[in-house]
């Protein structure tokens, strides 16, 4: 026997779908593909009120689903993916309801998420629900924190996150600088750039193309296309290939500047 509780929201479940097939004749990963196609295809609800007819079909049928834990993450995903944020705390909250621990993996999916649709408090709720769940942040949750703010233009936030990873003993990757330099980009703080690019280095890594396109974009953003040109002859210097939005951030900075040359 399991303590599931049914909940309220089983009375908003559509009798058609209830109606439509014997639930005791699909395994559980059958439906969670069934329900993982339904929110790809911008069906939130109609994924949601599948999950909790499946789930709460049969009392056995809940610890089938508890061991789901890469599927359920997969479609924390394809909801965040569509911006449908209140159904990904849905699925959290039915996932604590049928005993499934969240993982790093589970929280770093609903902090990215967030961010991407500059949901910036929620994707600090969800970093906080993680350290208070005893779970230790990876590289992959710092950088989607640090991306939130970078999104939001709110570079000290992101440098103070930045900051954190150190004594938790997280070691940056080069996504951690890119991001970090993007924020610089975003709230027109390039003084920070050359020192982001040196601590780049320290750590033992190569700037990459998407580093000098970040840098390119920062400085024409405040009109220092000189220093933006040489960022280019840089990353021409050692071998990575400008992409067409390197040469159109240039470009938009010419004009911007009055500079047709």
């Amino acid at each position: 026997n399991t303590d599931t509780q049914w909940p309220n929201d089983l009375s908003r479940v559509s009798k058609k779908l209830m109606n439509k097939r014997s639930q005791s004749q699909l395994n559980a990963t059958k439906i969670m593909q069934e329900v993982q196609l339904l929110a790809k295809t911008g069906l939130a609800g109609d994924a949601y009120e599948l999950l909790l007819e499946s789930v709460y079909a049969e009392e056995s049928k809940a610890l089938e689903y508890s061991s789901l834990l890469v599927e359920f993450n997969l479609l924390i995903k394809a909801l965040g993916d569509k911006g449908e944020l209140s159904y990904c705390e849905k699925i959290v909250e039915l996932m604590r309801r049928i005993g499934m621990r969240l993982s790093v993996v589970t929280y770093g999916t609903l902090i990215s998420r967030a961010g991407a649709w500059k949901k910036v408090s929620l994707a600090e709720r969800f970093f906080d629900e993680m350290l208070r769940d005893g779970i230790s942040p990876d590289v992959q949750a710092y950088n989607s924190l640090i991306n939130t703010y970078a999104k939001a233009g709110d570079y000290p936030q992101a440098m103070s996150t930045f900051l954190r990873m150190k004594p938790a003993n997280i070691r940056p990757t080069i996504v951690t600088f890119n991001t970090l330099i993007d924020a610089c980009a975003r709230s027109g703080n390039i003084a920070s750039t050359d020192m982001i690019l040196q601590q780049l280095h320290t750590a033992g890594l190569r700037a990459n193309d998407r580093t000098y396109s970040s840098l390119i974009h920062s400085h024409c953003q405040v009109g220092d296309l000189k220093k933006a040109f040489e960022y280019l002859q840089n990353m021409c210097d050692k071998g990575l290939i400008p992409s067409e939005i390197t040469y159109s951030t240039l470009l938009h900075g010419c004009g911007a500047c009055g500079d047709i040359q």
